[in-house]
């Protein structure tokens, strides 16, 4: 695989272009070039297949609402798209950020809050394990 072609690629199946890039660096922003400077680095051939990660992990390529990172899974590698996430006026507060039984089904923030106030209208779990007396008063 080719980063540079790969990375072209990947700009034209969102419908976007190298002078869409506004920068090229490190998802902490600590460094950064423009795409004239990246494109010269990134016209290499590498294997993207199972084995080690050859491309910076950190790598981002990133436009006004967008950016490019990389993904790595078992050492096969490429680049994830994502837009800029936007908070709705109307976004509703939440207090967890972990499920009270480690399931599964609680591993979004409106599952857990679901799962919190089900807890609270029936208590049934840990939660209320640990907050009943033996005699089954509340504590």
């Amino acid at each position: 695989m080719n980063l540079l072609n790969e990375t072209l690629s990947e700009l034209r199946r969102k419908n976007l272009n190298p002078s869409d890039v506004e920068w090229v660096g490190s998802e902490d922003g600590d460094y950064a070039i423009d795409w004239a400077a990246f494109e010269k680095m990134a016209n290499f051939d590498y294997d993207c297949g199972w084995g080690s990660q050859k491309v910076a992990r950190d790598l981002v390529i990133v436009g006004s609402d967008w950016w490019l990172s990389r993904y790595e899974y078992d050492g096969s590698e490429g680049w994830a798209f994502h837009r800029k996430l936007e908070r709705k006026p109307d976004a509703a507060s939440f207090s967890s950020v972990n499920t009270a039984d480690g399931s599964w089904s609680g591993c979004m923030i409106e599952d857990i809050e679901e799962e919190l106030e089900e807890e609270r209208r029936n208590p049934t779990g840990w939660n209320a394990i640990f907050h009943t007396h033996p005699t089954g008063d509340q504590a």
